[in-house]
């Protein structure tokens, strides 16, 4: 699974939200091979993370 950290950089240096950020890496095989991933939380999972902080 992917970290929270890792699709809160790609936010942040793509200038994307984080929906869409997840939601094109769970559609697109070739975005996950490129980035290395193997396998993808849902947005709830990455916001409960934001909320932390």
């Amino acid at each position: 699974m992917i970290f929270p950290v890792q699709i809160i950089l790609t936010v942040i240096f793509s200038n994307k939200t984080v929906e869409f950020v997840v939601l094109e890496l769970k559609r697109d095989k070739y975005v996950r091979k490129f980035f290395e991933i193997k396998e993808v939380a849902n947005v709830l999972h990455f916001s409960a993370f934001l909320s932390g902080f």
